[in-house]
């Protein structure tokens, strides 16, 4: 499928679809080196689901805390496949409502994510707002100096998850209370 966007476009009061494409570190590194790679949204959905969660989750956040930081924000496939680190796209909601070669949603859980960090705030307080005040699906925090992941998404599940470093050295999930 075919989509004609305009990412200049606004999706809200403080961001443009441009910022929610193109971002992140592999977004960011491959143009910087002359080789952008195709990250633009395939499905109508999307763009709704990309406008939802900058209304419902991130405005809000602009509106609270100031400018935040988009560390990761839609994944199309190309994107995904050139990440080098370890991500879960059947789970993580970044890609939104696109689908894989068999018409499939690639996460289920529909909806969008993005990963932000807020510079002037410990990662713990802005979840903690988030978790008070905000409609969201789902949370991850990864610690005080990381991004948190957040999502928005149909099933607004408001599960919140913190990744702690277990005795191997690998992460370990603890449900919020």
């Amino acid at each position: 499928m075919s989509l004609v966007i305009d990412l200049s476009a606004s999706c809200g009061r403080h961001f443009q679809y441009r910022d929610l494409v193109e971002c992140g570190k592999t977004w960011t590194e491959a143009a910087a080196a002359g080789r952008p790679i195709d990250n633009l949204p395939r499905h109508p959905d999307t763009l709704t689901a990309l406008g939802a969660l900058v209304v419902h989750i991130l405005d809000p956040l602009v509106d609270e805390f100031g400018a935040l930081e988009l560390t990761y924000g839609f994944a199309s496939q190309r994107l995904t496949r050139a990440i080098k680190r370890r991500i879960a796209p059947p789970l993580d909601q970044h890609a939104a409502h696109e689908t894989n070669s068999e018409g499939r949603p690639i996460c289920p859980r529909l909806g969008a994510a993005a990963d932000i960090r807020i510079p002037t705030k410990a990662a713990s307080e802005v979840a903690r707002w988030i978790r008070e005040r905000l409609p969201f699906d789902r949370l991850y925090l990864f610690g005080d100096d990381r991004p948190i992941h957040v999502s928005y998404g149909p099933d607004h599940k408001r599960d919140a998850i913190e990744m702690r470093p277990g005795p191997s050295g690998r992460l370990i999930p603890r449900r919020l209370r």
